[in-house]
């Protein structure tokens, strides 16, 4: 009997020897997490790590309200941003387990009112297409974003996508787009007659035991233990105001409203990890996974260091890539104050999920990477250099282009007009109205109620407020101003708001 446990006792001392010499304690977790809250200037973080598909570390840093000095816990409430992506596609998969949705028929035939600009994408585009942003359309996030505190409805905003400019055929080039998650979970509505929220409560939130969770901002902001939005100027912290925030977040829903805590994230961080189980027991269904980790469209490769490195693909609403010849899958999220990032490599059982209130997209992946590399052995890497170095080639990169706007601009080429004669409406039948106004001896711009600051660039040419984002006035034949350019989508040319009710 006594050779038999000397064996196990031998087997034992040879499995902890084989352990990477970090000893993997939440002191040195803590210690990190720390160190990237004052290298990185983030008020406070929340982070948890699954190791061999058990919750090893589960942990709130920082301050979650900077003036009332209120601690982050297990418990506050964070964004998620556009990880509330899988959770549309996992409610989706839940309809068509039950026969209410198919993948791979047009939505059109799933869904009344569907239409794209270009017919073959109206035709043809499936569920499969919206959930791996391969429709044709960029982004054209000011359909919606910008911080209107009134923008467009969801079914506004469905019936005007008719109007957008593609950028690429249909299939061809991998473009993010949070408009086609939109119509992803409207198209749920459709099939299931549940709305989108009660959807992620019923099918998601309370089978994987999320308690906390809320599918909008404005319902999250309500609880006392909210996350405070910030950013960060040269002095202090600036505060994000979240009524500012809630109305077009929570407009987006599918694609980003979901609000949660640490608490709840590692549990679907587990679940995903375990390939849809939870304390043992399957809650979703293991194909589900299976497909959202199988790539569905390839994206061009990239140089960002971080959790994006190497050859990525996109399954159906997660990314797909590599860390160090391991599978890595994982997804962003940010919006307003706040940045997430969910995070693992699936063959490993290993995974990081960390909840920040300010956007330092560089903290999730220096804590996922370092976390990983030290868990698993692997050679290590300073990843708060290689990140500082990638900030800073970004930073001057964008100094570049700021001096580079400034040193095209002609001081001394006035208006082509008096100021009055470029007040009025205009209209873009996608973008909706923009009303310029002359207040005070200056132009002012409204959209979505939102007022902004027109100054005088050159001739007919206007930036708002002191960015680099410019409106230019179109002369008729008549000489009367008859149209505002506006470049709202990047990869577009700019929109044109056409003069009207004069």
């Amino acid at each position: 009997m006594l050779i038999p446990m000397l064996r196990i006792l031998r087997a034992c001392v040879a499995v902890l020897a084989c352990l990477p010499a970090w000893a993997q304690t939440s002191q040195e977790i803590d210690a990190l997490a720390h160190s990237v809250l004052k290298d990185w200037q983030v008020p406070g973080l929340a982070l948890a790590v699954v190791r061999d598909g058990s919750l090893v570390h589960e942990q709130g840093y920082g301050l979650r309200n900077v003036a009332a000095k209120l601690p982050v816990t297990k418990e506050t409430l964070f964004g998620i941003g556009s990880i509330s992506k899988s959770f549309t596609v996992l409610g989706l998969w839940s309809l068509q387990a039950e026969g209410k949705l198919d993948w791979d028929k047009p939505v059109r035939d799933q869904m009344a009112g569907f239409r794209l600009k270009d017919p073959v994408a109206t035709d043809r585009a499936t569920p499969r297409d919206l959930v791996t942003h391969r429709t044709g359309l960029p982004r054209h996030d000011a359909m919606w974003g910008g911080g209107s505190t009134v923008p467009p409805a969801r079914q506004q905003i469905f019936q005007r996508l008719r109007y957008l400019e593609p950028s690429r055929d249909f299939r061809v080039e991998f473009q993010y787009n949070n408009l086609m998650f939109l119509t992803a979970g409207l198209l749920g509505e459709a099939v299931s007659g549940e709305k989108w929220e009660a959807m992620m409560q019923q099918r998601l939130f309370a089978p994987l035991g999320m308690r906390s969770s809320k599918a909008l901002m404005s319902e999250a902001a309500k609880e006392v233990n909210y996350a405070q939005h910030y950013d960060r100027s040269k002095a202090d912290w600036s505060l994000l105001p979240v009524e500012n925030l809630a109305p077009s977040l929570d407009t987006i829903g599918p694609a980003g409203s979901i609000q949660s805590n640490l608490r709840d994230m590692a549990r679907y961080l587990q679940a995903h990890i375990a390939r849809g189980k939870l304390d043992g027991k399957p809650v979703l269904e293991e194909r589900f996974i299976s497909a959202m980790q199988t790539p569905q469209m390839v994206i061009a490769s990239t140089a960002t260091p971080g959790p994006y490195p190497g050859d990525l693909s996109y399954g159906m609403g997660l990314f797909l890539g590599h860390h160090r010849g391991r599978k890595a899958v994982w997804h962003t999220g940010t919006y307003g104050g706040h940045h997430a990032l969910l995070w693992y490599l699936p063959e490993e059982q290993f995974g990081v999920m960390v909840l920040l209130n300010r956007v330092a997209r560089e903290v999730p992946a220096i804590l996922a990477l370092t976390l990983a590399d030290r868990f698993l052995g692997l050679p290590a890497t300073d990843w708060g250099k290689v990140n500082r170095e990638a900030s800073d080639r970004a930073r001057a990169a964008l100094d570049k282009t700021r001096r580079e706007f400034e040193s095209t601009r002609r001081p001394a080429a006035k208006p082509g007009h008096a100021l009055s004669e470029y007040s009025g409406s205009f209209q873009h039948a996608a973008y909706g109205t923009v009303e310029v106004a002359l207040e005070a001896g200056a132009l002012t711009l409204k959209r979505n109620q939102r007022i902004h600051t027109l100054t005088h660039r050159h001739y007919d040419v206007f930036t708002i407020g002191d960015g680099q984002d410019t409106v230019r006035f179109v002369t008729g034949i008549n000489g009367e101003v008859e149209a505002l350019l506006w470049k709202l989508e990047p990869a577009l040319e700019a929109m044109v708001f056409r003069r009207y009710g004069d």
